[in-house]
This record gives structure tokens, sequence and C-alpha cells, in this order.
């Protein structure tokens, strides 16, 4: 076994990124075959403007979701036009093949590893760095950033912040801080959090490298001050997604949700067993279970860091104890980023802790290469207990690709880890839905509305009532929604029960409403078209056919029949019947 060490630690950086690689092939291979699924939809398969390089500009005037508002820029409140960007790329080399896409996010994380290993290596010796790298690869509290394609923008946030990092300490002219200012204004376009890596690389420089602090802040005020106009002007400052229930809780009773937040992330860190996509638990009152127990696990966690803190200090100089300390400052910093200081979408998120690990592994080199100073028989006992835990890791994170398997797989997975998990009730409604299950959907879909009401889970429950032939139930369900945010998809079904149900007069004004508040959605002017046919008014209904056209695909039959005044019988699919149009 020493030998075996001695031969890691005159590992070339090569081997080492060979090293990673498989690993990252064996443990997550599995998870390649992995349908589109979720945000994956209205992100990329039915997302026409991603499925062009040649609007690539559109991808930096708006967010990233496709609203049916035909070419022009993406909606939603978060600003990440490089995730767009890389799904547009991968769809024009691949098309719509999510083997294609997991593919790229998994080389993406196998890199990050990587990058860590050479941050690691100038900590500790190169064996304790390259476990830290595969600890970070293989962790499965980092699966989803693996086997969920949404999470893409945390993949690239993290990589090109480590890559600028690398350069940070490998390159010491003032001509390298461009290239490191480079790849941090890539970090910012992936996700808003790379302004972490901003943060911590001025941090170093101010304890390690202060003389070129002032070139630093002076080159990566271009890049930042551009990165605020595009996303000020595409998305504005941002405001509460309204996605989670913690949401409509004050700050105090979030701040009495924070002692379980960290618990979470502590438990789950050290015994990864019960994993979810997604938390939403709410503990605005103090309770011993819910308040007093985490803040004890809290602060145990807490005093073991100061202790190892203590132990480094006593080992190693200074300097290595001042580097342990940025390392906590690292952790720290992105763990309270997190904790609903200003409201979130989720309560926590197994992807948000992406960024804090680092920190932590950092801390972890530190500790271990002051502890094992020539001492052998520590390295061997390390070194198989290092290989254990990271064979178990890597078997957690294997068995979890089948939780990304299907929607339903998904959601039954999310649900029996987190019982609050209002979307993972959607997901399963959703699923039953997509098998015209509409009647076996309903208790799901009101649990998840008695959870957390929006306009999701009302939209789906509209639509089972549509099926149902309630229309006045339908609008009651679609106008509930609405109340939780606009949502394209709703006032798609409203035009379509123009067709079905309340009068010429009031169904008119309706459609002249959401056509002004959707004007290039094409769904939209398809069914206002037929609308107008139905009533006798062809003339408006060319007109609203052609506009359908012009926003986005439509049947050309239909189109043909509006525009030579000709019978016709169209599908309502949201209503799960015909019309027919004399």
């Amino acid at each position: 076994m020493s030998s075996f060490v001695a031969k890691i630690n005159s590992i070339k950086n090569w081997q080492a990124a060979l090293a990673v690689t498989c690993l990252g092939l064996a443990t997550f291979s599995r998870g390649l075959a992995n349908p589109f699924l979720g945000d994956d939809i209205d992100q990329i398969v039915n997302n026409p403007v991603v499925h062009s390089l040649s609007n690539a500009h559109l991808l930096f005037a708006g967010s990233t979701f496709y609203n049916g508002g035909g070419i022009a820029p993406l909606s939603g409140i978060y600003y990440r036009p490089l995730m767009s960007t890389a799904y547009s790329i991968v769809y024009a080399l691949f098309g719509a093949q999510p083997v294609a896409f997991h593919l790229f996010q998994l080389v993406v994380c196998i890199a990050s590893a990587f990058l860590l290993y050479l941050i690691c290596k100038g900590l500790a010796k190169p064996y304790i760095a390259l476990v830290a790298a595969a600890l970070f690869l293989v962790h499965p509290l980092n699966s989803e950033i693996v086997f969920a394609i949404p999470a893409l923008q945390d993949a690239l946030f993290v990589f090109f912040g480590l890559l600028a990092f690398c350069v940070l300490l490998y390159f010491h002219s003032t001509r390298s801080l461009f290239v490191v200012a480079g790849c941090l204004f890539l970090s910012f376009l992936s996700k808003e959090s790379g302004l972490l890596f901003a943060i911590m690389i001025a941090t170093y420089l101010v304890w390690f490298d202060k003389k070129r602090l002032k070139a630093f802040m002076a080159i990566l005020a271009t890049p930042l001050i551009v990165y605020l106009i595009l996303k000020l002007h595409a998305v504005g400052l941002g405001s509460p997604s309204h996605n989670a229930p913690i949401d409509s809780v004050s700050f105090a009773g979030r701040l009495l949700t924070v002692p379980a937040i960290i618990e979470l992330y502590i438990v789950k860190f050290v015994f990864p067993l019960s994993l979810a996509s997604g938390y939403f638990f709410v503990y605005s009152s103090v309770s011993f279970d819910h308040f007093f127990v985490p803040l004890l696990v809290d602060l145990v966690a807490i005093a073991t860091i100061v202790f190892a803190g203590y132990l480094v200090h006593r080992r190693k100089d200074d300097k290595v104890f001042s580097a342990f300390l940025f390392f906590a400052v690292w952790a720290t910093l992105g763990l309270t980023l997190h904790l609903q200081v200003f409201p979130l979408d989720f309560t926590a998120s197994e992807t948000w802790f992406y960024f804090p690990m680092i920190g932590i592994l950092g801390m972890a080199c530190l500790l271990l290469e002051s502890l094992m100073i020539k001492v052998t028989v520590h390295q061997l006992v390390f070194v198989s207990i290092a290989l254990l835990v990271i064979a178990t890791f890597a078997i957690r994170s294997t068995v979890r690709a089948a939780d990304w398997s299907s929607l339903d797989v998904l959601a039954a997975s999310d649900i029996a880890a987190s019982k609050d998990d209002y979307n993972a009730y959607l997901n399963k409604a959703n699923s039953l839905i997509l098998q015209g299950k509409f009647n076996e959907a309903e208790p799901d879909v009101l649990q998840s509305i008695k959870l957390h009401p929006s306009y999701t889970n009302y939209y789906d429950y509209g639509l089972i009532l549509a099926h149902r032939g309630d229309y006045e139930g339908t609008i009651a369900a679609l106008r509930n929604g609405l109340k939780y945010g606009d949502y394209n998809l709703i006032y798609q079904v409203m035009t379509e029960l123009t067709l079905v149900s309340g009068t010429a007069e009031s169904d008119k004004q309706l459609l002249l409403e959401v056509q002004q508040k959707y004007p290039t959605d094409s769904k939209i002017w398809l069914y206002s078209a037929i609308f107008y046919d139905l009533h006798n008014d062809n003339t408006s209904a060319q007109l609203a056919i052609t506009k359908a056209a012009q926003y986005g695909s439509i049947p050309q039959s239909i189109y043909g029949f509006i525009m030579n005044n000709q019978p016709y019988t169209v599908g309502a699919p949201d209503l799960g019947r015909n019309i027919v149009i004399p």
C-alpha cells in the first residue's frame, strides 16, 4: 500500500485527468440514456429559439423558458444565457437527443473535478488532492448536477469559476488576469452565483497576493459592468419566483428555518441516502425537533471545523492556517447565499451545495496534510478509508441515475425524501395526465395545491376539469392560477375554451386581452382564428391564422381550410374533444 501511495504522489496531471474521467464515466454512464424531463421540455424540446444558432443573440436578451412567443427572447426571472447557448450548440450538433446533452454535462462535471485536483495539489500531496477530486465528482449530493439537464447552469458556473481560480494560482503575470476575468465573465453568464468566485478570488488576492489585487479589480470591472447591463436589460434585477412556500414567510420565519437547512446539508453530506431534487419545508416557529435539534447539529459541525482549524494552526505555519481560513470563508459564503436571507425557489437544494463543498474539501485537504506528515501508517489508513468511501458514494450516485429515468419515478423518489415537495406531486400528476389518466391525476394535483398553490398546479387542475367537461370549473381554476403569476399555457387553454364555452361578446373581449398580452404566441392566434371562423367571421379568422403561421408552426390543413373558407373539424386537445366548424 505504501508503494501505491508513492505512485499516486508521483502521478502526472494527464494521468490524474484520465483517472477522474474513468471514475466519472463508470459512475454516471447509467444516466446517459435518461430522457428529457420537466424543464427540459420548455427549455430545449419545445424551444425553437435554441434550435438554431442564428438565434444566439436572443439567448442573451431574455431568460431560459419558451412561452410560445415565437422567435423572441425567452421568458423567466433568471439570467443564464450561457446555459441556453450550450443547449443551442448541442442541439445544432446532435438534435433533440438527450444522450448528447447528458454526455456534455458529464464532461463538464469531470473537467471541474480535475480542476479541483489541480487546486488541491497546491494544498496537499497528490494522493490527498486526487481523493478530494474523486469525492467532489461522485458525491451523491452532486449527482443531480450530472443527471438533471437544467442543472447545467451549476455545472458551467463552477467549471468556469474553478478555471479562473486555477489560472490565478498557476500563472502570476498581470496579463493572466485577463484570462481570469474572462473565465469569471463566463461563470456569471452561466448563473448569478458565479459572482461568488469573483468575491473569493478577490479575497485570495487580499490575503496572499496583494500586488495583483488592484490590477484584478480594474480588469474585472469591464466584464462585470457588461454582465450587469445585459442582465438588467434581459430580466431586470430579479424578483421572488413564488415557486416555494418559504416565499410567503416573513424574514424572521425564514431565519427560524435556517438551522434545519444547515442540518440538512450536513447530514446529507455525511450520509447521502435519502435525496430529492428539491426541499420545501418551512419551520417558522421554535420547536425542539425543527429548531433546537438542528441547531445542536450545526453547532457540533462548527465546533468540528474550529477544532480542525486549531490542529492545522498547531502543526503548520501561519500561511497554511490562512489557507484553511480562506476555504472556511469559501464554504461559509456559499452556504450563506442560500440560507433564505432573500427567499429562493426552494427551501434547500442539493445543487446549491456544489460551491460550498469546494470549501469543505479544501479545508479537509489542509487538515489531512497537517496530520499525516511523515506518518506512513496514517497514509495507509486514509487511503483505505478513502477508497471505501469513494466506492460507496459512487455506487449511491450510480443508483440515483434511475430517479431521472421517468417523470413518475422522479416524483416518487422526491416524495419519499421530501414530503413537502408540492412540485413532486405535480410531476406525478403530469405523468398521469400525459397517459390520459386525468381522474387518477386529480388527487395528486389537489395535494400539490394544498402544499403550495401555484399557476402550474392550477393549470393542471384546469386541464382535469376541462376533460371532465366542467368548463366553468376550468375557468375558475385557471383564474386562480393567474393569481400566482402569468403563464402563457393558461391563456392558451382559456382561448381554447372560447370554442366551447362563454358568450361570443365576452369571448371576443377575452381574446383581445390575451392577444395583447402574448402578441407573438402562435397557439393563441390559432385558437383565435378558429373562434372567429366558428362565429362566421372569416375575415378576422384569416388575419389571425396568418399571424399564427408567422409566429410558429401550425397545421397546414387548418390554414388551408380557413384561407379558403371551407368547413373542417379541429381537435381541441386540452379539452379532449373535436370542434366542428361549419
